[in-house]
């Protein structure tokens, strides 16, 4: 990676998916606010689009609104990110050729162009009835560094952080819309000590898989609200994203409710200290691991 990396997250809450031209322009209208000053600045999942309503004909409507990967809002994104000279990482609802067929998509745009697509694996409970799971985590290479992408959910399941460690990511952005738990929604729903140890896996996870894969760990979360439809309700975003540095020093935290911007400067000499300081991966024992899948 290069030898210093600057990077902002923004912390915001998307407008529904009806209003997806509102979201276009505020991704659009941030870049151009901080392009200049940044080499990569990331934004939460689905923050093109939003979800989905649960109701009537609820995938189909979804599907309308869903953008493919060559549609106008996704254009005039990569010309602003061609025009500032800056990578940018957003979330969205990708629309497939197969009708009703959707994607939970994240993108990782390029100066020069698409640089890669990542489509979410783990899929929690209401969102298995909208989007269709991707297939195998990925690593980018761009003039930045190796960077590497998952989806909310994705972050709690430890082999997908080390399986792109292992592919050479040296940076791991994960963008979120995780919810708080307990009475406001989402995984982890059902008591207050369930909502608690949620904040307690969005606290620790990031640290824990930045320490055991040596590389730096993003989280770009969205904040604010979402309204599910009848069947869902009103949930609550947690917030709380994080920018952590290979030694586990959290570098920068957002705020749990409002919308927020967190700028860091990523040192590649941090990755490098870690690296050498313990050799996890030169110490693996891989035939061990196979067991893994037997139970």
């Amino acid at each position: 990676m290069m030898e210093e990396i600057k990077v902002s997250v923004v912390q915001f809450e998307p407008k529904p998916f009806r209003e997806k031209e509102k979201n276009a322009e505020f991704i659009i209208e941030k870049i151009n606010e901080l392009g200049d000053d940044n080499d990569l600045i990331i934004f939460p999942e689905a923050s093109l689009t939003n979800f989905f309503e649960t109701g009537p004909n609820a995938r189909l409507e979804f599907w309308k609104y869903a953008e493919p990967l060559d549609g106008k809002y996704i254009k005039l994104i990569m010309e602003a990110a061609k025009q500032k000279d800056v990578h940018v990482i957003f979330g969205f609802a990708e629309k497939t050729e197969r009708d009703l067929y959707i994607y939970n998509s994240a993108m990782l745009v390029a100066p020069e162009g698409i640089k890669g697509v990542y489509r979410k694996i783990h899929l929690p409970r209401h969102e298995k009835f909208f989007f269709t799971p991707g297939s195998e985590p990925e690593v980018f290479h761009t003039r930045l560094g190796k960077i590497g992408i998952c989806i909310c959910y994705d972050m709690f399941f430890p082999e997908t952080s080390r399986i792109l460690a292992l592919k050479g990511a040296e940076i791991i952005v994960n963008i979120g819309s995780l919810w708080k738990g307990g009475a406001k929604g989402g995984v982890g729903s059902g008591s207050p000590e369930l909502g608690e140890s949620k904040g307690r896996l969005v606290d620790l996870s990031p640290v824990v898989w930045a320490l055991t894969n040596q590389v730096f760990f993003i989280v770009a979360n969205a904040c604010g609200k979402w309204y599910g439809g009848e069947e869902i309700g009103v949930w609550e975003r947690i917030g709380r994203s994080k920018i952590v540095d290979p030694l586990g020093n959290v570098l920068k935290e957002g705020s749990t409710d409002s919308p927020d911007i967190l700028t860091a400067v990523l040192k590649k000499e941090k990755l490098l200290l870690q690296r050498t300081g313990y050799s996890f991966f030169m110490d693996r024992v891989p035939w061990l691991y196979k067991k893994i899948c037997e139970y």
